[in-house]
């Protein structure tokens, strides 16, 4: 890159240590009358706009700050369509196919009556999930396994009977010995659901991020105070991957998918990834994504909106998705996409699912693929002199070969002294990207040290993703199959994943 420091500029508000941390940039760049200065003249006699993160109204007041248009969403449609249950409302409005809930519930009676009737219709659902409006980043989440619930059974029991098309034995003419009417019974049947529901979440529901929400109780509260939906999950042995398509609204209105990636997700946060997805074939993610990209556009959303999606494998055998998400900003599988593309200079095909880059050979430019974690903490990397690590880097081979644009790029997100490092790997197919990520990894664990287990609960507070989550996630990786070699739907069975690489293989990552 020629001149650097001309291209990219770092504006730190010169006020922010006045205010409390959970103001937003935006805020307090607005007390910031010199950094207001330092970005107009930067931009002046240039075209320019504000990519924002969540917006809220101190974005708008920025944009006319600054007489730089907001390439997002007014506050007004992010307050709409930014929550959970506004994601459910887009999907809707999108026809594609979404878990069975509920969106829009606020408290505790409407939770249990409404997840009664969820658990009465869906008997077969092996778990349920609970997520908080206004939470991102799975913090807001909490889970309860049906198994838990005893009237599952009687549930499973009518919903059988139903489908045989078992009618109630009518009573005598006594009035005695006969079965109940089906809504006297399935009124009674919701009782029970809720009567048990009450009594076993506030021991079996689990938290996702404990350090936030320390019970149940204050689960609950939240709940309140923000709304929520109820969400089915198809449960640890059907999953197969959780991919999620970047999509552009541009302000004319013209839609385009920039990217796909597999997620892998600990305690429901974001770990890593590998562009592009795998689990589900191409045409099918793309239609679904640019269906939604096509609602989110009609109700008025224009700038970068994110779409997480659950791909399981369905009771009958066959691959089936849910769209599970709904994420309106640039996210950090788009950053990364963009980082990638700009070391490798290719071009994203959306109908095939490739990226195509790099050196020109006899059938043109080959594929590329990538591995990433955009942030991992490590307790020991702040001991580390940078200098150091990185001439380790160079002698094992850990950089980023720019002639055949594959290798390791290390992302700086904070310094060294933070314990907080990135790692993006690129090649040619996923399993060299795969192969590069672990053997940066273990370059990591000779030069820095091996991984502590967490035992702190404020230390997980602090740093939510850690290197020993990112070592799970290459193994999870590894042995998610691409959908070009997943086997026919007769064939492929519940619960079971074709590997793409062998168990040797897995045990060496």
């Amino acid at each position: 890159v020629e001149s650097p420091e001309q291209r990219f500029k770092v504006v730190v508000p010169e006020n922010y240590h006045r205010f409390p941390p959970h103001f937003s940039l935006a805020t307090l760049l607005l007390y910031s009358p010199r950094a207001l200065r330092r970005i107009s003249a930067f931009c002046r006699g240039r075209a320019a706009y504000i990519v924002p993160g969540v917006v809220g109204p101190e974005d708008m007041r920025l944009s006319q700050a600054l007489r730089m248009p907001l390439f997002g969403p007014e506050p007004r449609l992010a307050r709409a369509f930014g929550s959970k249950s506004g994601a459910r409302r887009i999907f809707q409005a999108a026809r594609v196919n979404v878990p069975p809930g509920a969106h829009d519930v606020y408290d505790e009676p409407s939770l249990l009556a409404r997840l009664a009737a969820l658990i009465a219709a869906h008997p077969d659902v092996p778990r349920w999930l609970v997520k908080l409006d206004d939470e991102s980043g799975g913090r807001g989440i909490a889970h309860v396994d049906a198994a838990h619930v005893p009237s599952r059974a009687k549930a499973l029991a009518a919903r059988r009977r139903r489908e045989s098309g078992h009618p109630p034995r009518p009573p005598t003419e006594g009035g005695e010995g006969g079965e109940e009417g089906e809504d006297a019974s399935q009124a009674r049947l919701d009782a029970e659901l809720r009567q048990e529901l009450a009594e076993l979440l506030p021991f079996r529901a689990v938290v996702s991020a404990p350090w936030l929400y320390r019970s149940w109780a204050e689960f609950v509260v939240a709940l309140g105070r923000t709304g929520g939906v109820i969400e089915a999950s198809p449960g640890d042995e059907a999953l197969v991957s959780s991919p999620s398509c970047n999509l552009l609204i541009e302000p004319d209105g013209a839609l385009s998918l920039t990217s796909t990636h597999d997620q892998v997700l600990s305690r429901y946060s974001f770990v890593g990834g590998a562009f592009p997805q795998a689990a589900v074939p191409a045409g099918a993610i793309c239609e679904a994504a640019l269906a939604i990209a096509l609602a989110c556009r009609d109700a008025g959303i224009i700038g970068h909106v994110g779409v997480d999606f659950v791909a399981f494998t369905g009771a009958e055998g066959m691959l089936r998705l849910w769209a599970v998400d709904l994420n309106l900003r640039l996210t950090p599988t788009a950053l990364s996409f963009s980082f990638f593309d700009f070391l490798v200079g290719g071009a994203f095909d959306a109908a095939t699912g490739e990226y195509r880059g790099g050196p020109s050979g006899e059938n043109g430019q080959t594929t590329r693929t990538y591995v990433m974690s955009n942030a991992f903490y490590h307790a020991q990397l702040p001991s580390v002199r940078p200098s150091t690590f990185f001439s380790a880097c160079r002698h094992r081979g850990a950089s980023f070969d720019l002639v055949a644009r594959t290798g390791t790029v290390f992302n700086l997100v904070d310094s060294f002294s933070g314990g907080v490092l990135g790692m993006l790997t690129v090649g040619p197919s996923r399993l060299d990207a795969l192969r590069r990520f672990a053997d940066g990894l273990a370059l990591i664990q000779q030069q820095v040290g091996p991984a502590v287990a967490r035992h702190d609960a404020s230390e997980q507070a602090l740093h939510d993703l850690t290197f020993q989550d990112v070592i799970q996630a290459v193994r999870s990786l590894a042995t998610l199959a691409p959908s070009d070699i997943l086997p026919a739907p007769a064939e492929h069975k519940k619960g079971e994943r074709r590997a793409l690489v062998d168990a040797e293989q897995v045990n060496e990552l």
